[in-house]
């Protein structure tokens, strides 16, 4: 083999290393290999979310972001289809609770919560990736 095929040879071999490894990061990125992205709260979850938290008490009265309540612990999953929060009351009058939401439409829609456990029956309609996390924090009873 004469020494300038031996170059063209290693040339095309890192060209071809190199293009491997940028597909397969694309690839695992593309398809959610990635893990949860912990973003803070839209506003279009903290309405949704304040939507589930009108007390039969006073229905006139919707609790208001960032003065009744927050959202922390926004985690979001299968490509931001879904997303877990913990609802932080602001004026101490609740426990933490954690609500579980669906992109529906191109709006999020809750699912599961408010809550502080769930029964192990409603993880079968959650994706594995929401249900390992709801697990994980010891949300499932019975």
């Amino acid at each position: 083999m004469n020494p300038l095929s031996n170059r063209k040879l290693v040339w095309s071999g890192s060209i071809f290393m190199v293009a491997l490894i940028v597909a397969t990061t694309i690839h695992y990125v593309a398809l959610g290999g990635v893990s949860p992205t912990n973003l803070p709260p839209t506003t279009a979850l903290a309405g949704t979310v304040a939507q589930s938290l009108v007390s039969s008490q006073d229905p006139s009265y919707v609790p208001v972001y960032d003065v009744d309540f927050r959202l922390n612990d926004t985690v979001y999953f299968e490509n931001k289809d879904w997303v877990v929060a913990t609802i932080v009351p602001l004026k101490g009058q609740t426990d933490l609770t954690t609500v579980v939401l669906k992109k529906i439409d191109g709006q999020y829609e809750i699912v599961l919560g408010p809550g502080t456990v769930f029964p192990v029956l409603a993880a079968r309609s959650l994706p594995l990736s929401v249900s390992r996390h709801l697990a994980e924090k010891m949300m499932f009873h019975g």
